[in-house]
């Protein structure tokens, strides 16, 4: 009980129940036993033949391309369902957080400003949704779905850690600015899907990311973050980049199994974004967590 209640302080969720987690476990848990029967009594129904097939790497995975049947990929279809249990989980601690009567007292710039958790929550679910129906189609319509939901996802990790850096001003709402500029980027992306190449852009949105972090931990002082998440997030998009690339071009492939190198990439990242969700939540100055607690500071 008591590291229980360290975690909470730490990730400054006191005001939290356990519906915050429970939800969505068992949304997605409901969520995958429908489409296992789904798939279990329809199977072999080719629902998506009327829709134009999806372009680029679509068909190039390690995984079996059963495209006569409902879900053309299973295992790279299933995995989808841990970014829809991490995106409920944010989207619900948004609630709370919009719902805490002291938000604007809280040392921590996520519980003071829900909105930016609900756009990163709603980011990380429309990510797997778009993901899922993807592999499960392999449809032009959900690749474009599929990639939008990247973007969505690092266009609003960008706009926090951009807000970060800047101080409060209380005649300009900058939290306004930025997730309208991260939305209007979006937009702009949706537009020009066929002219841009993902493998150019998501790369250079992430060192964006990556750049802006490295400002702010530059700039801070006498600021406490949990650093080992941040790092633990970072390790686990490498990783999981590599066993991507192994999958994509077939090092490591067996097929017929269960157990993808996508599939993997799929849960991989899902855990980098709540390590950096969390992470987050434990920024706050240093000063108010050694009043009760002696955590370490950065």
């Amino acid at each position: 009980m008591k590291n229980c209640y360290k975690f909470r302080t730490l990730i400054h969720a006191q005001h939290f129940n356990s519906a915050v987690l429970v939800w969505p476990i068992c949304l997605s848990a409901i969520a995958l036993i429908a489409l296992l029967i789904i798939y279990n009594i329809w199977g072999s129904l080719n629902f998506w033949a009327a829709m134009a097939q999806a372009g680029g790497n679509a068909l190039h995975f390690c995984e079996l391309n059963r495209i006569n049947e409902l879900i053309r990929q299973p295992s790279n279809t299933w995995s989808n369902i841990p970014f829809i249990t991490v995106g409920l989980f944010v989207i619900f601690a948004s609630v709370k957080d919009w719902q805490y009567k002291d938000r604007k007292q809280s040392p921590n710039f996520m519980v003071r400003h829900p909105i930016f958790s609900f756009f990163l929550g709603l980011s990380t679910l429309y990510t797997g949704l778009g993901s899922l129906f993807y592999h499960a189609s392999l449809t032009s319509f959900f690749q474009k779905h599929d990639q939008m939901g990247m973007y969505a996802l690092i266009f609003s990790i960008t706009a926090i850690c951009a807000y970060r850096l800047l101080p409060e001003f209380k005649s300009i709402h900058l939290k306004s600015i930025y997730l309208t500029g991260a939305l209007a980027l979006l937009i702009l992306i949706y537009i020009k899907w066929n002219n841009i190449n993902i493998n150019l852009m998501f790369p250079l949105c992430v060192g964006m990311v990556v750049i802006l972090h490295l400002i702010y931990e530059f700039k801070r002082k006498k600021m406490f973050c949990e650093k080992t998440w941040i790092y633990g997030a970072f390790a686990a998009l490498v990783i999981g980049f590599i066993i991507w690339m192994l999958d994509r071009s077939h090092v490591i492939c067996k097929p017929d199994s269960w157990l993808q190198g996508h599939a993997v990439w799929h849960i991989l990242t899902a855990f980098s974004t709540l390590l950096t969700y969390l992470y987050f939540r434990t920024v706050s100055p240093a000063q108010h967590l050694h009043d009760t607690y002696q955590f370490r500071t950065a």
